[in-house]
């Protein structure tokens, strides 16, 4: 499931990237300065998404599981919130998503949005089991996917 919304979104984007004509027939029309905010949105996303992946450094991986070397992580976006990868990434796609005008680079991240917000418990109890109690403290201070608003 995930590999598909990450083919629809990252493979409709590249194909844009490469000759857009080729997927004309996804595009919508969508207001310039609509496409401009896209454009925005995205390029905003990409030192959020540094500063995060700087942050998780060696800890980051593909699947749920957790390494004995990992550390937990609690700094730089994780002091908000707990999955950023998964925020500022969504975002970014919204964005790039409103830049191609093209609804299909959305359908792939609400596909892919999905399978990763599934996995998101597995992933958290893994951690709990890893970390104990300071994950369970970690997770009543910070927000899943957005910060909370009240501590």
């Amino acid at each position: 499931m995930r590999g598909l919304g990450a083919l629809l979104g990252y493979g409709s984007i590249l194909v844009y990237l490469i000759n857009p004509a080729w997927i004309a027939w996804a595009q919508v029309e969508l207001a310039e300065n609509v496409r401009w905010a896209g454009a925005a949105l995205a390029l905003f996303m990409k030192p959020l998404l540094f500063w995060m992946f700087r942050s998780l450094g060696k800890n980051i991986t593909p699947t749920v599981s957790i390494r004995e070397e990992h550390d937990f992580v609690h700094d730089g976006p994780y002091r908000y919130i707990r999955h950023p990868l998964y925020t500022f990434a969504s975002i970014f796609f919204v964005g790039m998503a409103l830049l191609t005008a093209m609804p299909l680079s959305l359908l792939g991240l609400v596909v892919a949005m999905s399978a990763l917000v599934a996995r998101t418990a597995q992933e958290e109890q893994k951690l709990v089991e890893r970390f104990g109690n300071p994950y369970r403290d970690y997770m009543q201070r910070t927000g899943r996917f957005f910060p909370k608003l009240s501590v």
